[in-house]
Order: C-alpha cells, then sequence, then structure tokens
C-alpha cells in the first residue's frame, strides 16, 4: 500500500489485468490471515474506517504517486492497515464488490456513466436524484436500443471516470469521494436487481444435475481422448452405480445389496456383499453433481471465484444450442503458494446441463491455464442403462425404487 514504492503505469495495470489483480487478492487474503493470527493492528479505530478511505487501495487506477497531492494523509492510515485484519478484509470486500461488477456476464442491459468534464460540483440539494450536485449522469438501455451519444461526454471505465475524466481540480476530496460512492451504489443495485439476460447461471446447473436420472460420464486425458480412462453409469431410478476402470467393471447393485467384479479378458464374475460403508459411500457419489461440477453442492463454491461466459470465435466443436462458462477460483495451497484453477463447461441451453467439462489449472508463474482432464456426458434412459449391463456380462438387476433423497 506505500504508492511511493510503484509508479502510475503499474497501478493502472494492476486494476485492468484480472490476472495480476488476483495475485494481490491472495496475497492479500493470506496477509488477513496472518494478522488473525498475530492479532495485530487492533488499537485503531477500526469502526471508522470507511469504503471510501480504503477506495485507492483497491482501485488505484489514475492515482500517480511521483505528484500524488495526498501523500502525506496516506502513511498514517496504511501503516496500520497493512497489518489490520479488519481493515485488510474491508479492502477485500471492496474489491469483490467491485470487480464481480466489472467482470459480470454479459446482459442485455447497458449502464452508461457520463461524466461531463464542463460541469462543476456543488453542494448536494434536496432533490431525490442520487447525483444530485455532481458531473455524472447514469443512463440505463436496453442492448438494442440507442444509447445517447448527444451529450458532451464519454463512456469510460469507473474507476478511470472518477479519477481521470474528473480532474480534482473540479471535484473537491469529499465530493470526490461522495461521487464514487454514487457509482458504486448504483452499481451494486444494478447487479444485484437485474438478472443476467440469456445466460445460464452456475446455480442453474446445480438444480438441473440434481434431476438428472440416469447418465453416463466419460472421463478423459488431453492426449488420449480417443478412449476414456475411466467410464461411469450411474442410475438414480435403479439404484445402480456402475464403473469401468483400466480392465476392469464394476456394479454396485443397491438394491440388492451387492458389488459385482468382472474382469474384462475373462468371463468370470466375482460378487461380495456390500457392507454399511460401501453403500453409504456410493450413495454420495450418486447425490449431488455427480462429478460433474468442481464441487459436489453449490454451497462450497469460493465466494471470490467468478463465474464468466466465454465467446472466444477460435472455440472448437462447440454446436448450436451450446454456451460455454468458466468457473474460475484460486486455490491456496499454503500461505504464498497459490494455484488457479478453471472449470469450463459446455452447456446445453434447453436443458442448462453440461454436455462436456473442462479442467485447466495453472501456476502464479505461468502465463496460460493448462488442460488437464475432460468429461464427456451422455444423459440415458433406464433402458438404456439395464441394456449396456446386459451386454456387459451381468444379471438384470431387481428394481427397487430410489430412495426418498435420490429421488428426483
Amino acid at each position: 500500500m506505500d504508492f511511493r514504492e510503484t509508479n502510475e503505469k503499474v497501478l493502472k495495470h494492476l486494476c485492468t489485468c484480472s490476472y495480476c489483480r488476483k495475485l494481490l487478492y491472495t496475497y492479500r487474503e493470506a496477509a488477513c490471515k496472518e494478522c488473525l493470527r498475530t492479532k495485530s493492528g487492533q488499537e485503531f479505530p477500526c469502526d471508522k474506517v470507511s469504503a471510501s478511505d480504503i477506495f485507492d487501495y483497491v482501485v488505484p487506477y489514475g492515482i500517480d504517486p511521483a505528484n500524488d497531492q495526498y501523500t502525506k494523509f496516506h502513511k498514517s492510515f496504511t501503516s496500520h492497515a497493512a497489518t489490520c485484519p479488519n481493515c485488510l478484509a474491508k479492502m477485500q470486500q471492496l474489491h469483490k464488490t467491485i470487480y464481480s461488477i466489472v467482470e459480470r456476464p454479459n446482459s442485455d442491459i447497458v449502464t452508461v456513466y457520463h461524466i461531463d468534464e464542463s460541469a462543476k460540483a456543488e453542494a448536494r440539494s434536496e432533490s431525490d436524484d442520487i447525483y444530485a450536485g455532481f458531473p455524472i449522469r447514469v443512463e440505463t438501455v436496453n442492448r438494442e436500443g440507442e444509447v445517447n451519444k448527444g451529450r458532451s461526454a464519454s463512456t469510460i471505465a469507473l474507476g478511470a471516470a472518477l479519477k481521470q475524466k474528473v480532474s480534482v481540480k473540479k471535484l473537491k476530496p469529499l465530493l470526490k469521494i461522495a461521487a464514487v460512492a454514487a457509482v458504486i451504489l448504483i452499481g451494486i443495485t444494478l447487479f444485484l436487481s437485474i438478472p443476467t439476460a440469456r445466460a445460464v447461471t452456475i446455480s442453474q446447473i446445480y438444480k438441473a444435475i440434481e434431476k438428472v436420472k440416469n447418465v453416463h460420464i466419460s472421463r478423459l486425458v488431453p492426449d488420449r481422448t480417443e478412449e476414456p480412462i475411466q467410464e461411469r453409469w450411474v442410475s438414480r431410478t435403479l439404484n445402480i452405480y456402475m464403473i469401468k476402470s483400466g480392465k476392469q467393471l464394476i456394479l454396485s447393485d443397491i438394491p440388492n445389496v451387492v458389488r459385482k467384479i468382472k474382469q474384462l479378458d475373462t468371463t468370470v464374475t466375482d460378487t461380495e456383499p456390500l457392507t454399511n460403508d460401501d453403500l453409504m459411500d456410493i450413495e454420495k457419489k450418486m447425490r449431488g453433481s455427480l462429478g460433474l461440477t468442481p464441487f459436489s453442492d453449490i454451497s462450497e463454491v469460493p465466494p471470490d471465484s467468478e463465474w464468466s461466459r466465454v465467446t472466444d470465435g477460435g472455440l472448437e466443436g462447440v454446436s448450436e444450442g451450446i454456451e460455454v462458462y468458466d468457473l474460475t477460483w484460486v486455490e491456496e495451497k499454503q500461505i504464498g503458494f497459490v494455484v488457479f484453477r478453471k472449470w469450463r463447461f459446455f452447456v446445453d441451453l434447453e436443458t442448462n446441463l453440461p454436455q462436456k467439462t473442462e479442467f485447466y489449472e495453472k501456476a502464479p508463474v505461468d502465463s496460460e491455464y493448462t488442460l488437464t482432464s475432460i468429461i464427456v456426458v451422455e444423459y440415458l434412459s433406464s433402458s438404456e442403462i439395464l441394456a449396456f449391463i446386459k451386454d456387459a456380462g451381468f444379471n438384470q438387476p431387481r428394481f427397487t425404487p430410489a430412495a426418498k433423497g435420490a429421488r428426483d
């Protein structure tokens, strides 16, 4: 947080580069945990610290450390905040709030912030207009609508608008802070109240998977896509879980409480009883997201993860009616060491079900993600599951309705 140790170019890059923002966020999170462990910085009146006090340290866009007239005010605060878990946590929360708006998936609602350079900041009036007294006008239009370009202002990034286009000479520090707060407030309101039009959410995918009855899941690795390294057949209607790995096929028949094991290069089938622990383990695998998502339940998705639609024209093999989305998050292996992870979904727009998923990861020193595994999904009927079991040489299991917790 010592701006004297950096320059304007670096600070601007930190605001516009998602990779570097993640590094900063992760570093600050580790620092916060260390401060909590040592309980440092607690003597400062942290309840008095507001979002406007920490804004420049979250969005340092347009700050020129060499010519910053507010340098003398920074040191007293940053000497405390750098070791205070409360202030660091407030920075993390503001970071997530602002950049969740900036990086939200595209929708049909366009919000335009007009910054009028010719206007002068005035004292707040009694007007109901949230922007009364500030050189800010907000316009919301549909994507198909016409954005009003006749006004003497530009549509620019939030941070740039407030820190570059509106000069310090025209906005006194307190009015500048109030203008920032006003824009953030309207942004948060729009973010929370306007649904993303025609975009699939991660919640919709989880809900769709919960309703799946019968499915065949193949796992592949990038250099061997012609043959799966593992296959699973799950039937929630028949209470059947079957897995093929290598040359072995294992059928877990819950109604008959048995496991049947078959070596694919022989005709011999071994049968053994399922223990209570076996049943609990199998039923757990048959619930939740079936391994089609990186987290078995949506409640486990990290709060700082990012969900975005992929519109890169270079994507190959994407059929009509399929949209591609990325869930990205940072996993901390130990303090100071993290791994960046990405789970890519190829989603059927009619069902919200993934037809394929890809898992990527990279270290902080890497510039590109590396694809590590692929999952291909087929949604089947009960009769198709039974047909495969018969073709594999197993006797057809006795049908028993699924337990209440596994029903659709």
